[in-house]
Formats: structure tokens, C-alpha cells, sequence
């Protein structure tokens, strides 16, 4: 008799259960990293790609100007931008001894957006 009722069941066990709720919540804490990491990547990627726009924008900006403009007076300038960034821009008239380049400044404009830092470079000659 006691073969009889072994036999006839069909169900699992609570150790069984266990198991695969502690299966399944490992495979869930492993997915929960994954979306973090994702979060913070995407997050780093969006304050760099508003820092390099805001460059590219300084660089349109200071080739628009005139060559004597006070913008483009030796040494550093600063302002602050969009999401509370900060624009530097140096302007560096002797960066080179080449005398094909004597008359052109090289200008280098870094923003900063929270911890993340663009930079681009442009020379700017005279007319």
C-alpha cells in the first residue's frame, strides 16, 4: 500500500520549488546589473554627446569671428553653457614655428558637462 500512495504523486516538492525560485532570482539579480550598467552608459554617452555639440557650437561660433575680435585675445576664456557646463576656449597665437602658420591662431575649446570632458581643436588664420 505504501508503494501505491509513493507512486501516485505527482507534484513537486518544496525543496524542488525552493531551487527553482532561488534559480530564477539569481538569473534576475543578474539582469537587474545588466540594466544598471546599461542605464549608466547611456547616461555617460548623453553628457558627452551634449558636451561635444556644445564645442562643435563654440568652434561655429568663434569661426564666425574676426581675427583681432576680444574673444580670440591670447590666453583662456570661460562661460558657462547649457546644464550648467563649462566652456573653455584657449587661444594660442605662437603654437607653431612654422612660417607658413605665423599668422593663425590655434583655438582649443574644452566643455565640461558633469563629469565628462570635450575637447576640439581649430586654427584660425588670418585674412
Amino acid at each position: 500500500m505504501m508503494k501505491k500512495i509513493i507512486a501516485d504523486n505527482k507534484g513537486f516538492s518544496l525543496i524542488e520549488a525552493m531551487v527553482a525560485i532561488a534559480i530564477i532570482a539569481v538569473g534576475v539579480m543578474a539582469m537587474y546589473s545588466l540594466q544598471i550598467g546599461s542605464v549608466n552608459s547611456n547616461s555617460h554617452g548623453n553628457r558627452i554627446t551634449i558636451s561635444t555639440d556644445l564645442a562643435a557650437d563654440k568652434i561655429e561660433e568663434i569661426m564666425a569671428l574676426n581675427y583681432t575680435d576680444a574673444d580670440l585675445t591670447t590666453g583662456l576664456h570661460t562661460e558657462t553653457g547649457q546644464d550648467a557646463s563649462t566652456i573653455n576656449w584657449t587661444v594660442n597665437p605662437s603654437w607653431t614655428t612654422d612660417p607658413l602658420l605665423a599668422n593663425s591662431k590655434k583655438i582649443t575649446v574644452s566643455v565640461t558637462t558633469g563629469k565628462d570632458t570635450s575637447t576640439i581643436e581649430y586654427i584660425k588664420c588670418k585674412p
